[in-house]
């Protein structure tokens, strides 16, 4: 195998881990809701940072 065909390969790995863990966070963001107080205070910081990026009355995430 060339090296090209294993940098390919990789790539196609990371590209379907991506998409698992998003997967995964919109399964967990349902369990999170109303459980938020038991959260580390640098995961709850980390956390309310990203979301003031959601704009809770267009429903949509702030173009970067």
């Amino acid at each position: 195998m060339n090296y090209w065909d294993e940098i390919r390969n990789a790539l196609d790995a990371a590209k379907e881990a991506d998409t698992a863990v998003k997967m995964h966070a919109r399964q967990m963001g349902g369990l999170l809701v109303g459980k938020c107080r038991h959260l580390s205070c640098s995961d709850a910081e980390a956390l309310k940072r990203e979301l003031q990026d959601y704009n809770i009355h267009t429903r949509n995430w702030k173009k970067k």
